[in-house]
């Protein structure tokens, strides 16, 4: 429990509100750990913006998109989630609707944990509490990574942390000498994800391709294993 000071400053802070009340136990808040994951297809969407997620899913494996749109028409994509992160726990936390729609771009697994016993786990379960902590604190640290890479990193370099993350989000397989894999998103969400143009991108992969870096087969990229570990010993998030 906070002491009588923090409590204080806590209760001034604009954004600080009263946790709600945990829910009773129940017999999934208790067996989360050994809760099957379920089949999600590429296109299902787990939840909308502004709606409250009926609970939070934990991404075992796969890589969902987080789209945002706005009153303009236009819709942004706001960020891609590879396994690992639970989405939509932020708006269970804050009891507010989402801002974004979650939609599994790939083949995914994923577990639903309703909202009530998400609400039970954060209360008493301090590893799951530690856990979302975890990721909350990572998606603070990526944003701000994402924000310096726009301004210091170059077009070419903010493509190969990208096609890191599409790599990552699938299945490994050491014995290969190549990895191949497709743009899970459009050529243009690409584009706006590092902040060029479709054209620009395309010069981009024409330029990886002549220096062997990448090479098309069939509408696949293919990679080399090499190129894999190079980009894993380097500093990224």
């Amino acid at each position: 429990m906070a002491s009588p000071a923090l409590a204080q400053v806590i209760g001034r802070h604009p954004l600080h509100q009263a946790p709600p009340t945990p829910p009773a136990i129940s017999i999934r808040s208790v067996s989360w750990r050994e809760a099957s994951s379920q089949f999600y297809a590429p296109g299902t969407r787990l939840f909308l913006q502004g709606a409250r997620p009926h609970g939070v899913y934990l991404l075992d494996q796969g890589l969902v998109k987080l789209t945002r749109a706005e009153p303009n028409g236009r819709e942004l994509l706001a960020a891609l989630r590879p396994s690992g992160w639970p989405l939509g726990a932020a708006s269970i936390i804050t009891g507010r609707p989402s801002p974004v729609t979650a939609m599994a771009l790939t083949e995914c697994h994923l577990q639903l944990i309703p909202a009530e016993d998400f609400l039970y786990l954060i209360h008493n379960d301090a590893e799951f509490a530690w856990y979302i902590q975890q990721t909350h604190s990572r998606d603070i640290h990526e944003q701000t990574a994402q924000l310096s890479q726009l301004g210091c990193l170059s077009a070419r370099a903010r493509l190969e942390y990208l096609l890191r993350v599409f790599i990552a989000a699938q299945e490994p397989n050491p014995a290969r000498q190549e990895i191949r894999f497709q743009f899970p998103i459009t050529q243009y969400e690409v584009a706006e994800m590092i902040a060029v143009s479709r054209e620009h991108l395309c010069r981009l992969l024409a330029q990886m391709q002549k220096e062997g870096v990448i090479r098309k087969y069939k509408g696949w990229l293919i990679v080399s294993q090499d190129w894999v570990g190079q980009m894993d010993s380097a500093d990224v998030i």
